[in-house]
């Protein structure tokens, strides 16, 4: 779910180099890490308890589906239940399940959001879509990591681009969502505790062991409401969840109850 200013900067899903870890196994080194190199959560509390899990969510994809209006699908925009500036959005079925699954376990699971998108467009739609307080904090692009890809990785993704290799300013990176960045804080969370739940391996490639990835929400492939509705994804994810609850160590469960 990245974003820029210029569309044209949006890196294709599914494309070369989509994790610096197959980076490392098809071109021999680690891409470039840029000079944005996140910053942390300073707003994140604490655990409450020693038994809590903290959630880490991705907002596009797994809880709503998200776009640009001047790109979004025609039936996106007729069905969109969020317009503000150039967003445009729609809610997730049973995203109210599970938004009443994670006010029920609040001593089991914090929550956080953590999106690539701008921090400023993601806490909008946070805003409206969530009861005030229920996640701890909503973090951005800002606050991921970026890897620049050098010239022979830029001329691959390039050559499989959707709008060709003679668009000028194209510029491809990998985006990761570093949870040490939590970890590092001091305050009690880890990767015992730290579970990441995005639709993206990519957002996860650094701590893959840390994370499970739902079904990927596009709206715009719904016909009708009918099949809009028939998107069960979440229900699954609580039911994925609630064996979570009391988890001393979530690296161990991921590996040993896998989220298919």
């Amino acid at each position: 779910e990245e974003e820029g200013d210029n569309p044209q900067q949006k890196r294709p899903k599914g494309k070369a180099g989509t994790s610096p870890h197959e980076a490392l196994q098809e071109w021999g080194h680690w891409p470039e890490r840029t000079a944005d190199q996140g910053r942390p959560a300073l707003g994140l509390p604490g655990r409450d308890n020693p038994a809590q899990v903290l959630l880490v969510f991705d907002l596009n994809g797994v809880l709503c589906d998200r776009a640009r209006h001047f790109n979004a699908p025609r039936h996106l925009l007729d069905n969109a239940d969020y317009r503000e500036g150039p967003i445009v959005a729609r809610k997730r079925p049973f995203l109210h399940d599970l938004l009443e699954f994670l006010k029920a376990n609040r001593t089991h699971f914090q929550a956080i959001v953590w999106s690539s998108a701008q921090s400023k467009n993601v806490r909008a739609i946070c805003d409206q879509y969530f009861p005030p307080g229920l996640f701890a904090e909503v973090m951005g692009r800002e606050d991921c990591h970026k890897y620049w890809l050098g010239p022979e990785e830029q001329a691959k993704a390039l050559a499989q681009s959707p709008w060709g290799v003679g668009v000028a300013g194209v510029h491809y990176e990998l985006t990761c969502k570093d949870l040490a960045a939590i970890w590092d804080l001091g305050i009690g969370w880890n990767a015992k505790n730290t579970l990441l739940v995005d639709d993206d391996p990519q957002k996860a490639s650094l701590h893959p062991l840390n994370a499970i990835h739902p079904y990927s929400f596009d709206a715009t492939i719904c016909k009708d409401e009918h099949e809009y509705n028939t998107d069960c994804e979440l229900p699954r994810l609580i039911e994925y969840l609630t064996g979570c609850r009391g988890v001393e160590d979530i690296q161990k469960h991921v590996a040993e109850v896998k989220y298919e």
